[in-house]
Order: structure tokens, then sequence, then C-alpha cells
């Protein structure tokens, strides 16, 4: 799997499951939910209501329902396959609840902000940020994978976004930060190896998988096939089209791009690094299979240099920064609001 994908399934686990409450980039939990009676918020159970709409909390009278708290313990559970059965699960199902909880009563207060501040986020800019997380697979069908593995819908993603677009919004409204010339040098010196360039090298593959040992001899006699097919002519690329197994190569001919070291399981990156461009090497077996190398180029390593890096560095202080100062701002928009905690009904 390279770096650009476990970054793209990073961000997704950060949607489904809130870890840093008010950073930009973890509030994500529940909706913006609205019930009304009477034109008025409801900010107390109501006899004769369902018990999934029973209120959990209110924040300055907007309610939480227990059934959004419970919605997203069930994720949680599903996505770290925690067990929530029998008297030690009883004990992990409160704590979740309880986190949950603070979690949607910090999205609430967020959200209360946005809309005194008049922050809106269109449909739109919901479609580009999932595009852009799109690019980060292979494929629409790659993409959808990793939504099954952590228990979430396409409507649990627009949310989750919905949510993550607003607090980026508000983020410079409610923090004031500015960052010296001489703060980007510091840190420059400080975290230099982190924007040097290792050595590159971009690769295309194919790949037949084997997930079963009854698979292991078909899958090697199809990689002994290809190679034949090589050996006459035939161009990689649309070999890889036509065998390859990799959904997220194989309709770019097996191109995975570059990658640094690291970056690929230790039997992959051993023979990529050691071929020369425009050699293909030998079968090669990995955890997932069988696959045929070609490199295409290689980068050597190189040393960054402020002018290069000075502005993605200030980014970086400058959101380390706001997401401090958000946490400040949370915690005191806690403390003025009106929140209410209520017992789950029986």
């Amino acid at each position: 799997m390279t770096q650009r994908r476990k970054i793209a399934l990073t961000v997704l686990i950060m949607l489904a499951v809130a870890l840093a409450a008010g950073t930009a980039y973890a509030l994500t939990f529940g909706a913006d939910l609205r019930v009304k009676v009477g034109g008025k918020p409801v900010g107390f159970v109501v006899r004769g209501l369902r018990a999934r709409s029973a209120v959990a909390a209110t924040v300055n009278e907007e309610p939480i329902l227990w059934s959004e708290v419970d919605a997203e313990v069930a994720r949680a559970a599903a996505q770290f396959n925690v067990n929530l059965t029998g008297e030690d699960g009883d004990k992990q199902r409160a704590e979740l609840a309880r986190l949950v909880l603070d979690q949607l009563i910090d999205q609430r207060l967020i959200l209360q902000a946005a809309r005194k501040r008049g922050v809106q986020i269109s449909e739109t800019q919901v479609a580009a940020e999932i595009d852009r997380i799109k690019k980060n697979f292979g494929s629409d069908e790659e993409f959808q994978l990793a939504l099954s593995q952590r228990n979430l819908t396409m409507d649990d993603v627009r949310r989750l976004l919905r949510v993550n677009l607003t607090v980026r919004a508000l983020l410079p409204l409610v923090t004031k930060v500015e960052v010296p010339e001489a703060e980007v040098r510091k840190a420059f010196d400080q975290r230099r190896a982190q924007f040097d360039q290792p050595e590159q090298a971009r690769v295309s593959h194919i790949l037949i998988r084997v997930e079963d040992p009854k698979q292991e001899e078909r899958a090697r006699q199809t990689i002994v096939l290809i190679q034949g097919k090589l050996a006459k002519g035939e161009k990689f690329a649309d070999l890889a089209r036509q065998y390859s197994q990799d959904p997220g190569s194989k309709d770019k001919g097996g191109d995975l791009g570059f990658f640094g070291r690291g970056a690929m399981v230790p039997e992959f990156e051993k023979v990529a690094f050691s071929l020369q461009p425009g050699q293909v090497s030998g079968p090669v077996k990995t955890q997932f299979g069988y696959h045929l190398i070609l490199l295409h180029e290689k980068k050597p390593a190189r040393k960054a240099t402020f002018a290069e890096v000075a502005p993605q560095i200030r980014d970086q202080l400058t959101q380390e920064r706001q997401e401090a100062l958000f946490q400040k701002w949370l915690v005191d928009e806690r403390k003025q609001a009106t929140i209410r905690r209520l017992p789950r009904p029986s």
C-alpha cells in the first residue's frame, strides 16, 4: 500500500471517529439536527416519544438524541472491533457513549457559532472535498471498499465532511495567528529532515493475487505466462490492464507513481530500488501475491532549501497555533453555553 493511500485511509478514520475534540480535522460526529415542537427547539424528553427520539443532552436548547449517540457508538465499535457484549462490553459501551456525547456537544457548539457568523458550506464544496479524497485511491471501487470497512455510507461521509469544512471555515474567524519569518526559519532548522526528499522510484507492476494457498501455483503460472508475452514484445501497460488484479493501478497500466523507501512492503521495495530504468523484474512474491515490476525512473535524494519549503512550514505552524487557540476558544464556548445532560430513559 502506498503512503498516499495510507493518508487517505487515515483521513477516513478521522472522519469516522473524532480523535481530538475541537481540532480542524476531527470534529466529525453527528449532524446538525434540530427537533422542534410548535416551532421551538425541544430541550427535554417529551412523554410518549419513541425511545430513539429521547434527548441525551441539550446545547443552548438544541437537542442531541440518544439515537445519534448510539449510532456513533455502534460505528466506532464496528470499526475498531470492540466487543460490546457482556459485563465488560456494557462498561465499554458506557465509556464510548460518554466520549461520543462529549464530541457531539462540542460539535453543536461549533455549528452554532458557525451559523452566528454566517458560515455556510455548499453542496459544491462537499462534492469537491469528496473528489479530492477519492483521488488518493486508485479507483472508486477502492474508495467504496474503504468506506465499507469503516462502516460508513456516502451520506455519512457527506455529513462528516460538511462539519469538517465548517470547522476549517470557522478557524480563522475565531483564531488570529501570525507567524514571523524568524520562527519559520527556526522551524526549518529544527524540522529539516521532514522536508529533505529521499530517493524515490516510479514503477508499474502487475499483480496476480494469492488469497489462498491453493491459488499459489495458478498465480505463479499466470506470472510466467505474462513474462512470455513481455518477451515477445507486448507492452507492460497493456498486459497490466489485461491481467493485473490491483484495482488501484490496473486501469493506469500498473503505474504506481513515485514513492520513497518505506512506502511499500519490504520484498516489493527491495526489488523496485534494485532495478535499472526500463528493466522488468522476475516474479516477486509478497503477502499480496506475485508481482512483475517495471522501473520507469529514479530520483536521487535531495536536500530541501528554505525558499522551497518556507510556505509549507508557515502553513504547518499556522495550523498548529490555530488548533491550540481553537481548543481554548472551545473551552470558553462550553463555559458560556447552557448544556444539560439527561439520563438514558429505561
